[in-house]
């Protein structure tokens, strides 16, 4: 796997919402916005699946899921990143579904994902691709609000 293009990848992706947000890396080094390779590698190792979007040999998107290990039948999908210069191209959409298909096929019949609650165009898109709200949760390690969300997989 290319971790260091996959760590590049989500680390430019989430570079504006750093910013909006005020994080800093020192405050907060497990945000995503401040992905590693060593991250990425340490993630792998847990079980979580990485796949890229690549146009003309440009890596332009990355999705990670994972099956559930309190809940074999619910997945989760994390740090869907496209590069802000392919936004709007179906990167995001294509990833999304096929790590949804990828959950499915592993036995999964929810996805859940979570984002920061005040990004409202975020809950947009992912409403928009059939998820919905299902909580909202504080970390403590992190200084906003989650919002949940999931979608009912179907093959």
């Amino acid at each position: 796997m290319e971790a260091p293009h996959v760590a590049s990848l989500i680390r430019c992706s989430f570079q504006e919402q750093v910013r909006i947000l005020g994080l800093r890396e020192s405050d907060y080094p497990n945000y995503v916005g401040f992905e590693t390779e060593s991250t990425v590698l340490r993630r792998m190792s847990a079980g979580i699946h990485v796949a890229l979007a690549c146009r003309d040999d440009e890596w332009v998107g990355t999705i990670s899921w994972m099956l559930r290990t309190d809940d074999a039948t619910s997945g989760d999908i994390q740090r869907l990143a496209v590069l802000p210069s392919h936004r709007r191209n179906e990167y995001g959409h294509q990833l999304m579904r096929y790590a949804e298909a990828q959950l499915l096929a592993t036995g999964a019949l929810t996805a859940k994902l979570s984002i920061v609650a005040q990004f409202k165009r975020l809950l947009v898109y992912y409403e928009q691709q059939g998820y919905s709200v299902s909580g909202v949760r504080r970390v403590p390690s992190l200084p906003f609000e989650l919002t949940l969300m999931e979608k009912k997989l179907v093959g």
